[in-house]
């Protein structure tokens, strides 16, 4: 029942809803190049397949087609800005294919940098990493740097963390998945004073009321991907634990591999 202004291009929503776009907060887009291709695997099966034995045989062409079909697969599900958790580029030129597909599709893209196969302490302190984010920085919404923190008491990740700081981009770090990351990587981002509003927690399942009043603490927030928790196995969904704490949730789909 709204009047518009001459012009105006008029859509008949009769019967509809209107809303504003969803925001999804994690998607690894680059895998919907093989989607549903693990609708039933465990996280170990997903660890094994998609990252040890197809992700590292991706070419820029593969990075591109994947971020393709999950941007546009993205808006025609009403999710209109979407944080590539883009851990698949195994160089620059997997980034610029990257960011190629994202410029090419009508939405708003983040692009959390990242590459499972080697460490962050390598590919985040690379100066044509550097180069590469300053070239294109303005091709897209935002930009965050992704990378996960093992446990090691040697704390390997303090350089990317550094290199986040440098460039000026927030972490998006995987937190609390069952058989993968814990409490011990939350205790030495705060100890490091690595942990601030800017950052954002990845599913956050498996960690203890210790590790929840370090997130609330520095202002952090956390992203619930429940479909994918609940059916591979990351753990169960912690949203009244984060609500008890005060700690902001937003959603994710995670992957359309499963």
């Amino acid at each position: 029942g709204l009047s518009a202004p001459d012009g105006a291009l008029v859509v008949d929503a009769a019967g509809g809803i209107v809303m504003p776009g969803m925001i999804d907060t994690h998607r690894h887009m680059w895998q919907t190049a093989m989607r549903g291709y693990g609708a039933d695997w465990t996280l170990t099966q997903y660890f094994v397949w998609y990252y040890l034995e197809n992700g590292r045989h991706f070419r820029p062409e593969d990075i591109h087609a994947g971020n393709t079909l999950a941007a546009w697969e993205a808006l025609e599900s009403g999710v209109t800005t979407t944080v590539d958790w883009s851990h698949g580029l195994q160089s620059v030129e997997h980034g610029e294919a990257a960011v190629d597909a994202l410029a090419a599709v009508p939405g708003r893209f983040v692009l959390a940098y990242g590459n499972i196969q080697a460490g962050p302490w390598e590919w985040a302190t690379d100066p044509a990493l550097r180069d590469f984010i300053e070239r294109r920085r303005g091709d897209l919404h935002g930009w965050q740097l992704a990378f996960d923190v093992t446990g090691d008491p040697a704390f390997p990740e303090r350089a990317a963390f550094e290199a986040a700081r440098e460039l000026g981009l927030p972490v998006t770090t995987h937190a609390g998945v069952w058989g993968a990351t814990n409490d011990d990587g939350i205790r030495l981002m705060h100890d490091n004073g690595f942990m601030d509003e800017s950052t954002v927690y990845v599913h956050a399942t498996t960690l203890s009321t210790d590790s929840y009043q370090r997130i609330a603490a520095t202002g952090g927030s956390v992203s619930v991907s429940t479909e994918s928790e609940q059916s591979a196995g990351q753990g169960y969904p912690p949203t009244w634990q984060l609500r008890k704490h005060g700690i902001p949730v937003s959603l994710s789909m995670d992957t359309s591999v499963w």
